[in-house]
């Protein structure tokens, strides 16, 4: 199978570390909601109540203008603070939720 050049034992030790690490990964990030594929570089907004624009769209895997496109038009609430504009967590996730289930009935 593989010519030889390694030993049959070794390739399954080594498949056996790579599903362990990709299940571990997985099992890791599923607890989010989202995929991401290195957790050590991910700066996850999970915790936070309130969450830029940026990190808005990050956990909704959208691209910031969209983000500020349902702000304009009122569909996704915001505040400002100072220059800032945050948007509650709970509010992102509810209009996900409310946006997902409207296009599942269409």
């Amino acid at each position: 199978m593989h010519q030889g050049f390694v030993d049959e034992s070794l390739v399954e030790v080594i498949r056996k570390a790579v599903r362990e690490e990709l299940q571990a990964v997985i099992e890791q990030n599923g607890k989010r909601g989202g995929f991401r594929l290195d957790p050590a570089t991910d700066k996850s907004p999970e915790l936070k109540p309130y969450l830029t624009i940026k990190e808005a769209a990050d956990l909704a895997r959208l691209a910031p203008p969209t983000i500020r496109l349902y702000i304009r038009k009122r569909g996704l609430r915001a505040h400002k603070v100072g220059r800032r504009v945050i948007i509650k967590r709970e509010e992102l996730i509810a209009f996900l939720e409310q946006r997902q289930a409207r296009g599942a009935a269409i």
